[in-house]
């Protein structure tokens, strides 16, 4: 009887246990599962800002051609692709919150003015626009993008478009160890005509 009663203690301690190391186990997997639904949520964000922003630089460069415009882009061309944009996101993603996306486009155009003999003889003259939400910018400004200033073989450098889409969305992971990853961002250049 007393080596019933032995045994029947002895499990009991297992059993307690296998309680404290399947919930510290449970607790690891579940942090993890975690991490791997914010990564998979943040990268199909990611791929649909990466052909949205191809599409919208390729908008705003052709406009020129589609609509007989000038070069320069005005405030109610930019309001226009924003809303194109921003439709499209709603359409693609489930989950699409209009305050939480944001969209910066900048222009750079050359001109032959103020030449002091340099080749290719170019002056900048840059334009920027911000929809949305705020903060939402470019990591790197064509102004910095010097590798992109050429001349073609009419002798004139084409204008340059970046434009800089944004989204901010949840932060599942970083809440849990106090990081912000909530902005995700993608940016596409273009060559202009």
């Amino acid at each position: 009887m007393a080596n019933h009663r032995s045994d029947v203690f002895n499990r009991q301690k297992q059993q307690g246990v296998f309680a404290v190391e399947f919930a510290l186990v449970g607790s690891i997997i579940a942090l993890f599962l975690m991490f791997l639904s914010d990564i998979v949520v943040k990268e199909n964000t990611l791929g649909h800002l990466q052909r949205l922003s191809y599409s919208g630089v390729n908008v705003i460069k052709e406009r020129t051609q589609l609509y007989d415009e000038s070069g320069e882009i005005v405030d109610k061309q930019v309001t226009q692709l924003y809303t194109l944009l921003s439709n499209s996101l709603r359409r693609t993603m489930s989950s699409f919150e209009p305050g939480s996306f944001g969209m910066h486009l900048e222009q750079v155009i050359f001109t032959d003015a103020d030449c002091e003999g340099s080749s290719p003889c170019l002056k900048e003259d840059a334009n920027e626009f911000h929809k949305g939400l705020q903060g939402c910018a470019s990591t790197s400004s064509l102004a910095n993008m010097t590798e992109l200033y050429l001349e073609t073989s009419w002798g004139r450098a084409p204008t340059l478009y970046q434009v800089t889409l944004c989204y901010d969305g949840q932060n599942w992971y970083g809440d849990l160890i106090d990081k912000d990853f909530s902005l995700i961002r993608a940016s596409s250049v273009m060559l202009g005509r």
